[in-house]
């Protein structure tokens, strides 16, 4: 799917419509069919996806095929994996003169860089150098410098404000600038000289930051590492083949840094969740989309800990800059939850105390000062509770609500903090190909910190950071409406092979119960660990009962004086799935003993 997107000329994807004609696709639905002309040796039928380059059409996905499905899902958010042809006739222009001899760059061919990514990543946006420096460590953080090839003005620009972001589906994306650019010239790919902006960080021994520095440099990543492979050099350095290099320093203090900047995060209070999540990966051969665990290694949290480094002195760049009519910066902030929140989470706390019958000294929190004590904060309270034995179920449930309580971070011109990094600011400086905001921040740290580049008119400027920041938010929230129809579609064929079997032949689905609302429970499985919801009124219907959830959000319960709970929040629960309603695409599962 990726390759039949790598082209300089430009291409349209179409719908085979049953009388041979082709509905254009990511148009919003508004075009008219087309006559297609169709080679005379085609198998194509209707509904299979087509991709027309120039006087070549040919079939991309069959209808039905799980391709077909994924394809749909960017029509119906209108994202086209095309580009128009003034974006790739720019992306040609570049690729024979990319600027990588620019006397302009400092040249930092010399330092030992390495990009440490998923195993299929092909946009590698950053680079790393790590070494010790008198008592401290230098961190120099390479990121692609996709400003330089977007700049305000050109259609590459203009596309990237469109798309906002580059897109990501169970086995390919759609990139924000073509890949020609995304997977190659700007891409920090291994072995070959890339221009980057480069933050140049100086830490003390406890991994604080002494100064920060930003050039524009010209660099050669020497590979392109994995987490695991990463992950297997610490674990087992004699047999690792990272051993012995010339950036094998870099790895081996990565896992050091990194380790003291997530001491220094504790210090903050971050809260600090063990990270559980679902992974989707598609199965063609089965024509399904398949949810496995997603497996995180330690690497990963170290390598996050350098993003989130250079993420920050680039929000300090800024504010610095703020008043200076000349820049136009773009931040990134996270809300802290209301009051309101936070008592209605210290309400269901205490009805999950009194559920379960714990110890309140240990498991109920002081949200505000009172005769317990002192206010204490989430990381605090979160960090002294058991993790696992009997009230394991317990902490999980905990731990999902708190999440809960965070709202979404968002895009914004205004200067403030970030919540759950208790940081006092935040900019996104770390995936310049993949956000429109990081190109358009890359462009007013150049016209903060790099001599020759001429700033923007500021009212020029002021429109376009409003534009910036709508389509960054904009593409956030479609990343997460892709994100969730994907999961519908994985728990979709994750189940629909249970109503071929009898009832009393289904798997039963163990899981936690971590959510209470009216409308029902909702249940984290196991394995894969997906939340499902247990619908309330399939629920009645098939106990027979009317149900309600308490005030404090913490069980169903027979909607009567004394009323029995029939489900509970932080109980373990095992579910068969009973039904699939196609009206409204839900799916019905059971505890198993209601379900049978």
């Amino acid at each position: 799917m990726t390759d039949s997107q790598i082209t300089h000329s430009p291409v349209a994807y179409f719908q085979l419509l049953p009388d041979g004609r082709g509905q254009r696709l990511f148009r919003g639905g508004d075009s008219e069919p087309v006559r297609l002309a169709l080679p005379p040796d085609t198998d194509a039928g209707s509904g299979d996806i087509l991709i027309r380059e120039g006087d070549s059409l040919h079939c991309i996905a069959r209808d039905g095929s799980v391709q077909a499905r994924l394809y749909r899902l960017l029509d119906e958010a209108g994202l086209d994996p095309a580009w128009s042809a003034a974006a790739l006739r720019e992306t040609a222009q570049w690729q024979a003169a990319p600027g990588i001899d620019d006397p302009a760059l400092q040249d930092l061919t010399g330092l030992a860089f390495v990009t440490i990514d998923n195993p299929a990543s092909r946009d590698l946006d950053q680079a790393m150098y790590l070494c010790r420096e008198d008592d401290g460590y230098r961190v120099v953080y390479a990121l692609a410098d996709a400003s330089y090839y977007a700049p305000v003005g050109s259609a590459l620009f203009r596309e990237s404000v469109q798309r906002g972001a580059s897109y990501y589906l169970p086995g390919f994306s759609v990139p924000m600038l073509p890949p020609a650019l995304s997977e190659d010239l700007v891409s920090l790919n291994a072995g070959v000289a890339r221009r980057a902006v480069v933050i140049d960080i100086r830490l003390d021994g406890d991994a604080r930051v002494r100064s920060t520095a930003l050039i524009r440099a010209r660099i050669r990543s020497r590979a392109k590492l994995s987490y695991p492979g990463v992950q297997a050099l610490h674990d087992d350095p004699a047999s690792s083949p990272l051993r012995g290099q010339d950036y094998t320093d870099t790895l081996m203090l990565l896992r050091e840094v990194g380790e003291k900047r997530i001491a220094r995060a504790r210090e903050r209070n971050v809260v600090q969740f063990e990270r559980l999540s679902a992974e989707v990966t598609p199965c063609p051969q089965e024509n399904r989309l398949e949810l496995r665990r997603g497996e995180r290694v330690e690497c990963e949290n170290w390598n996050e800990q350098i993003s989130l480094l250079c993420n920050h002195q680039g929000a300090v760049m800024l504010a610095q800059a703020l008043g200076n009519p000349q820049i136009q910066p773009v931040f990134r902030i996270h809300r802290a939850p209301e009051a309101q929140r936070l008592r209605q989470f210290s309400a269901m706390l205490d009805g999950l105390i009194d559920l379960h019958k714990l110890d309140p000294a240990l498991w109920r929190w002081r949200w505000r000062d009172g005769e317990q004590g002192p206010r204490e904060t989430l990381a605090a309270y979160l960090r002294r509770l058991p993790r696992s034995g009997p009230t394991q179920a317990v902490f999980e449930t905990i731990s999902h609500q708190m999440r809960m309580l965070n709202s979404a971070s968002e895009f914004t011109a205004e200067y403030g903090g970030h919540h759950a990094l208790q940081l006092d600011g935040y900019a996104r400086l770390s995936s310049p190909m993949r956000e429109v905001a990081g190109i358009f921040t890359h462009k007013e740290l150049a016209e903060l910190c790099f001599d020759g580049v001429e700033p923007q008119a500021p009212a020029v400027d002021l429109s376009l950071r409003d534009e910036v920041v709508a389509a960054a938010n904009r593409a956030r929230q479609k990343q997460k409406w892709l994100d969730r129809e994907v999961f519908r579609l994985a728990i979709h064929d994750l189940l629909v092979g249970d109503l071929d079997l009898a009832p009393a032949a289904r798997p039963p689905r163990q899981g936690t119960v971590v959510e209470i609302r009216r409308s029902g429970a909702m249940v984290r499985l196991d394995s894969p660990p997906v939340v499902i919801k247990v619908y309330r009124e399939a629920l009645e219907q098939a106990l027979g009962v009317v149900l309600t959830a308490d005030t404090a959000a913490t069980v169903l319960q027979e909607d009567k004086p004394g009323g029995r709970v029939v489900i509970g929040l932080g109980q373990r629960i095992t579910l068969s799935t009973h039904a699939f309603e196609e009206n409204r695409g839900h799916w019905i599962l059971l505890p198993a003993a209601t379900g049978n």
